[in-house]
């Protein structure tokens, strides 16, 4: 094994193909003399191919090299030879941990046996290591054409990640659909690869397999970022005409102004559009219709990096999954005081003790402590003051933090929302009045907000059944507020159909109050009832 990690970061480069500059190329030869071993490997490289240029592959070729390179993927395999044609011993032999160049070359070296026609190539399994036969049997099932993994990984937000996908739930085949609506969502697609969805878009697997994988924006933006490809491995994107395939590690796709956009944060991109080709640099972006170059500024850089900031969360280590819901809208929650995002969520974590702290519309944060066990789902409902309620088991600890509310007051809760309802924000007013109720039930203002609910239910949102519960919790004690509230409960229950009862309650109004101004009205009402 080698010990200089700079010459094993070179000489793999170089076994890829990516361009080395002449400082770099230099550094590769000089660390290769210093090491037999490594300058051998190179050496064998280089004459496999000059045959490789003359080779042609038939399904049979291509189905050894896969089973070459899953097998030289395995932790137990140690030892790499290749056998000449006509050679009793073996030519290169490498034994202890493999430097990762060992995979490229066994690749190089399957492909260059077929070309010449002749010769053997295999891996030697260490002591006690699986038969070769059943090996072998494992890896003829994995081939270019296999599909790969693909998975929901990540939804926040309303309705986000499609009709019923949940997170560490099924395996996508292609054709699957992934959408959002005002949230949003990621999926993963093995080795590596993240594409994640903002608002109002849409996109389908259009192709999983190995070798070529696809994705077909539909709407919206999508971004995504990869690892390195494996040589003649692809991923694009694909959509309004244009298909554009990586050649780098973060690009996407943005169906949302009248000409379709491929954007380029790192790497180079190729845009193809029916005959035409264009190469799409970093920092850049490309309108297609218009033929068109620019540079995508700082700022919505980072805007469109934040947009895969999720993929933190499952990238690296063993997982769980959390699912986090809200008894209201207009709830965020932070995941260890990290990222934000809009509730409800569904996420691949790391495993082990998590801080979640959840805001509310109107700024109440709640703090909870959860432990997320490997593979397994980890659900909270956030924003009970008296008693939050999960449901995981035993394990999930979850408590609101008394500081939170330090800082609120029925005043400054009533205020919120009648901000909000003169800006026009109808539910955002509701949840602060809800919010108002809950967290300071006994205060006056609490109360008095009663029939303003009711109000905005029967009026605003037509739902007549919700505002008779809010007229009659008021009327259930005296207050100023009565006759709106009786006023209201009349109109409800006539929504309603229930006759009967609005009969009665008319009848209560008028003895109450037979001077208002609605009593004509609704003594009107009450002979068209009465059927006089």
């Amino acid at each position: 094994m080698r010990s200089d990690r700079r010459g094993d970061e070179l000489a793999l480069r170089w076994f890829v193909g990516d361009p080395l500059s002449d400082e770099e190329e230099r550094s590769r030869l000089e660390l290769a003399a210093g090491d037999a071993l490594s300058a051998g490997e190179q050496a064998v490289v280089r004459e496999l191919r000059g045959l490789l240029g003359a080779a042609t592959f038939g399904g049979q070729e291509r189905e050894l090299v896969a089973r070459v390179l899953e097998r030289a993927a395995r932790p137990s395999q140690r030892a790499l030879r290749l056998i000449a044609p006509g050679a009793g011993a073996a030519v290169l032999t490498r034994s202890g941990p493999r430097a990762p160049s060992v995979r490229w070359l066994a690749a190089a070296a399957a492909a260059a046996a077929f070309a010449a026609g002749a010769g053997a190539f295999w891996l030697a399994p260490r002591a006690g290591a699986p038969p070769a036969s059943s090996a072998a049997a494992a890896a003829h099932t994995v081939t270019d054409q296999t599909p790969a993994r693909a998975e929901l990984v990540f939804k926040s937000g309303a309705a986000a990640g499609g009709a019923g996908l949940t997170v560490g739930g099924q395996r996508f085949s292609e054709g699957a659909v992934f959408e959002t609506s005002a949230g949003q969502a990621c999926f993963t697609v093995d080795p590596g690869i993240d594409v994640c969805l903002g608002p109002h878009s849409r996109a389908k697997l259009g192709s999983l397999r190995r070798d070529r994988l696809v994705v077909e924006v539909e709407a919206g933006l999508c971004m995504a970022t990869l690892s390195h490809r494996a040589s003649g491995h692809t991923f694009a994107f694909s959509g309004a005409g244009l298909t554009a395939t990586a050649k780098g590690t973060t690009f996407g796709m943005d169906l949302r102004g009248p000409a379709a956009e491929v954007l380029v944060l790192e790497g180079i991109v190729e845009v193809v559009a029916g005959a035409k080709s264009d190469l799409v640099p970093a920092h850049s972006r490309f309108a297609v219709g218009a033929s068109t170059l620019a540079s995508i500024g700082r700022a919505e850089e980072a805007q469109l990096l934040a947009l895969l900031a999720p993929r933190a969360l499952w990238r690296g280590g063993e997982v769980g999954i959390l699912v986090v819901h809200a008894s209201e809208s207009g709830f965020e929650a932070w995941i260890d005081d990290a990222q934000r995002f809009s509730l409800p969520l569904e996420t691949f974590v790391p495993t082990g003790k998590r801080h979640i702290r959840a805001r509310s519309a109107l700024g109440v944060e709640f703090d909870y402590e959860v432990v997320i066990e490997p593979g397994e789902p980890t659900r909270l409902e956030v924003g009970a003051v008296d008693q939050p309620r999960t449901t995981v088991g035993a394990r999930a600890k979850a408590t609101p933090s008394s500081a939170a509310l330090e800082h609120a007051s029925p005043e400054r809760l009533l205020e919120l929302a009648r901000k909000q309802l003169k800006a026009g924000s109808v539910a955002e007013a509701l949840a602060g009045y809800a919010e108002l109720q809950r967290v300071f039930p006994a205060s006056t203002e609490a109360r008095t907000v009663l029939p303003v609910m009711g109000k905005l239910e029967l009026e605003q949102r037509k739902n007549p059944s919700q505002a008779l519960k809010y007229f009659d919790a008021y009327l259930r004690g005296p207050g100023p507020l009565g006759q709106e509230a009786l006023s209201g409960r009349i109109r409800a229950l006539r929504a309603l159909g229930r006759g009967e009862e609005e009969r009665r309650a008319i009848e209560q109004y008028a003895a109450r109050y037979p001077g208002s101004l609605e009593s004509g009205a609704y003594l009107a009402r009450l002979r068209e009832l009465s059927g006089r």
